[in-house]
């Protein structure tokens, strides 16, 4: 998708046209033995496009699944018009978080071909024409109990279509029409259920603002250093015991990173993630690493800036992530604050957000919690714990709670890496 976006938006009949059998072929075999290297330039634009269309037929279960096929097509034909978008926003509830993103991705991506239609005639319906046989499960009437599951869709059985299929797959095309459409808003909650119901675990998620963190329960109007201490002070106390004992649930070690998270009883639904690793450097690096050097080991990160300087070891930052193109970024603005005076020359860094009037981006993130401890070990090594809790929005809790810590743990471990890039380079200088 990057590569047809980049080069052929313009191109006629993209998706439409079909490419040769023997190069799509070659591609496929190029794509499936070496991911990631596959030599599109090599290619016809046509043949890139077909074999983006036969990954998602090819696949076990259609990209819509099979329940959710039939509830769209449903939505398409006996909901009116006006409440057809917030059927399907809320059917998309159901859909595995796996399927979701990757749906989201495309849609965008086929939105932005659409833009281009007055060069490449691919409106909007004609996308969804080419595409829909592709993602949705459309079981024929006729289909025979040893029909292969990949086959089950529309256009896979021969012979002449009944009404009923015919329906159906105008159906299919016409929700998947609406769904590249609206894809901006798609995945978002509806409006009137937002204003219908009190959706507490996101009303818990709001940052605070600075003052109202300095007035809270844990500073007692004390001011923000009397919460960075209070936070660091229990992230010792967490550190100081076996996560097994404190009821943490571990995961199997993961790239030499170990794994932990904890079910919290606030009402949020997100769970909080440990991972811990040891990395060659000292702490006093490892945490100018992790403050001021993040563009070397976290891919995502875009943009940043200061917004106020609070003290020596303390400010407002806003910065941007980007996520996987076409999806938005992200926004965070947060109070971060850093230690380099801790017990036996240990080092700490605090994040949280603060609600800041900082917009650069539609989606704000919210970070509840994000706190490194580093403790020096021998040969100038440092043991590194990260605890881990951000909302990214736009995401389940269930995804969160399942693949995040993996994000946290390959965060940690680009920190790591990047230790030994800066190796590599002053042995190759000398």
């Amino acid at each position: 998708m990057d590569y047809l976006a980049t080069n052929y938006l313009d191109h006629d009949g993209i998706f439409r046209k079909a490419g040769v059998r023997s190069r799509i072929q070659s591609l496929r075999a190029q794509m499936e033995t070496e991911p990631g290297l596959a030599d599109f330039d090599s290619f016809e634009v046509h043949d890139v496009a077909d074999v983006l269309k036969q990954y998602f037929r090819d696949l076990p279960k259609s990209l819509m699944t099979e329940p959710l096929s039939e509830t769209f097509i449903i939505i398409a034909t006996a909901v009116p018009k006006e409440l057809q978008l917030e059927a399907v926003q809320l059917a998309l509830k159901l859909m595995p978080h796996e399927h979701t993103e990757t749906l989201r991705i495309l849609l965008q991506f086929l939105a932005l071909v659409a833009t281009h239609s007055d060069e490449n005639q691919m409106t909007v319906r004609n996308l969804a024409v080419c595409l829909a046989p592709s993602l949705f499960h459309m079981p024929s009437p006729t289909r025979s109990a040893s029909t292969s599951p990949v086959r089950g869709r529309r256009g896979s059985y021969g012979g002449v279509p009944d009404q009923k299929e015919l329906n159906d797959n105008k159906a299919a095309c016409d929700c998947l029409a609406l769904m590249i459409s609206e894809s901006a808003k798609l995945f978002t909650v509806p409006q009137s259920i937002r204003d219908k119901h009190n959706c507490r675990y996101i009303e818990i998620g709001r940052p605070a603002s600075l003052k109202e963190l300095e007035n809270g329960d844990i500073c007692a109007g004390d001011g923000y250093k009397a919460m960075v201490d209070v936070y660091i002070q229990n992230l010792m106390k967490e550190c100081q015991v076996s996560p097994k004992s404190n009821d943490w649930v571990s995961l199997p070690l993961h790239q030499g990173i170990d794994m932990f998270y904890k079910k919290l009883s606030d009402g949020y639904p997100l769970h909080l993630w440990r991972c811990s690793m040891e990395i060659e450097a000292p702490p006093a690096d490892v945490l100018h690493r992790i403050i001021w050097q993040r563009h070397m080991w976290d891919e995502s990160f875009s943009q940043a800036r200061v917004i106020e300087k609070l003290d020596m070891n303390s400010n407002i930052l806003q910065y941007v992530e980007t996520s996987s193109v076409p999806l938005p970024s992200r926004q965070f603005c947060v109070l971060r604050s850093w230690r380099t005076d801790l017990p036996n020359g240990s080092c700490a860094a605090i994040f949280t957000s603060v609600d800041q009037p900082c917009h650069l981006e539609e989606i704000t993130g919210t970070v509840l919690a994000s706190r490194y401890l580093i403790k020096p070990c021998a040969s100038g090594r440092s043991k590194v714990t990260h605890l881990c809790r951000i909302d990214t929005r736009g995401r389940s809790a269930e995804w969160h709670n399942k693949f995040y810590g993996y994000q946290v743990a390959a965060q940690l471990l680009s920190v790591s890496r990047s230790f030994h890039f800066q190796v590599e380079q002053r042995q190759t200088k000398f």
